[in-house]
């Protein structure tokens, strides 16, 4: 990849894991919000179009997709080596813990699941190899 495209990539995937790190923050500081509004409402016997379980799973929702995107940036952004712990800017000094805990979090979910299988390897037919022709030839033949 050319150095200033890679740049340019690394910048969007540092702002998409700070803005991750946002709204993980105010989701969980709405919670009790949503759960101090229930007990208010059910005080005053006022019947909710929406509970408190749909809200909060609604809330608990946001919560895990936004650290799962958190991980899959924090995992694109050490293979693409944006992460300099040694010689690392600010953003590397503010995100130092969220960093090397999504990446850990990365490493295990998507390292520890061995593929189903890899290209290129194991028997089967190979382009350009011959075996092609080969079995087309003993085929006709037989």
């Amino acid at each position: 990849m050319i150095t200033p495209e890679k740049q340019r990539c690394g910048m969007i995937w540092r702002g998409y894991v700070m803005s991750c790190v946002l709204a993980i923050v105010v989701d969980g500081m709405s919670v009790a919000g949503w759960i101090q509004l229930q007990t208010f409402i059910s005080s005053e016997k006022t019947k909710l179009l929406f509970g408190l379980v749909p809200s909060l799973l609604f809330m608990l929702l946001r919560i895990a997709i936004n650290i799962l995107g958190m991980v899959i940036a924090s995992k694109i952004l050490h293979d693409m080596g944006q992460v300099s712990y040694i010689s690392g800017g600010i953003f590397v000094r503010v995100f130092s813990r969220v960093l090397t805990c999504s990446k850990a979090i990365g490493d295990g979910v998507f390292l520890s699941q061995r593929p189903l299988w890899t290209a290129f390897e194991g028997r089967g037919i190979r382009l350009g190899g011959g075996e092609l022709l080969a079995r087309i030839s003993r085929s006709r033949s037989s």
